[in-house]
């Protein structure tokens, strides 16, 4: 593997772990919140109507305590991703001014976006626990935590850092080719792992350099713009802009 191959490998498993220390971060967040209605539950009249108010106000509450309390981690993910862009492209343009306040603006469009879907996967795991929870005090029964979290928990964390990674590999590709073609690049390195994991799409290509053309013209078969998804979802490689 080169050198440019190897950091580039090192910098995905990177902010991969950051995902998952964010995803990791987000669901204890999630958990804490739902142990405090249980004990709520617990220790009220248990009523089917005291169940269905404090239910009613957890989703709303925590998705906004959520949403305040881990934005800026979802930022600080997206700014490194960013930093590696911006060097990359410097590197290959020998400019030092790679963005623009306009390029900001569409920048942090799509950053709210992927925070969006992140808050909304939160919705799905406490809309989860809401009915989990109000099924149990229908049967007059006491919420079973380990299986909650067995059923639902792990589900949570593994599609969080999926769609993370998606979103932030799409992010990267997006941004690259579309300042590639503003500042006249047109030549890209597929870059990334090359591990007994990778898709024999990536793996025909990694390390390999591509023009735009030849990229634009790739079908990796899942129905998705490899443009965009390179090897399809979840795929963990970048195109990395070099001078031609």
């Amino acid at each position: 593997m080169s050198g440019e191959q190897s950091r580039a490998a090192q910098r995905i498993k990177a902010s991969e772990q950051q995902i998952s220390r964010f995803a990791y971060s987000l669901k204890q967040f999630a958990d804490n919140a739902i142990l405090k209605a249980v004990r709520e539950l617990e220790t009220g009249s248990g009523s089917i109507t005291e169940a269905i108010t404090l239910l009613g106000r957890l989703d709303a509450a925590l998705i906004e305590a959520g949403l305040s309390k881990f934005s800026s981690d979802i930022q600080e993910i997206y700014g490194n991703e960013l930093r590696i862009i911006r060097d990359a492209l410097a590197k290959a343009t020998g400019r030092a001014e790679i963005f623009s306040d306009i390029d900001g603006d569409i920048i942090q469009a799509l950053v709210e976006f992927d925070t969006e879907r992140s808050m909304r996967l939160l919705g799905e795991y406490t809309g989860d626990a809401k009915r989990v929870l109000l099924n149990a005090t229908m049967a007059g029964e006491p919420l079973d935590l380990a299986m909650f979290d067995d059923a639902f928990g792990e589900r949570f964390s593994a599609k969080l850092e999926t769609e993370l990674n998606t979103g932030l590999a799409g992010f990267s590709r997006s941004v690259n080719l579309y300042k590639a073609d503003e500042l006249g690049i047109e030549k890209f390195v597929y870059v990334g792992p090359d591990d007994k994991v990778i898709r024999p799409f990536c793996q025909e290509r990694v390390g390999n350099t591509y023009t735009r053309d030849q990229i634009d013209e790739w079908d990796n078969g899942q129905g998705l713009p490899a443009t965009i998804y390179l090897g399809g979802y979840n795929c963990r490689h970048r195109l990395a802009p070099i001078r031609g």
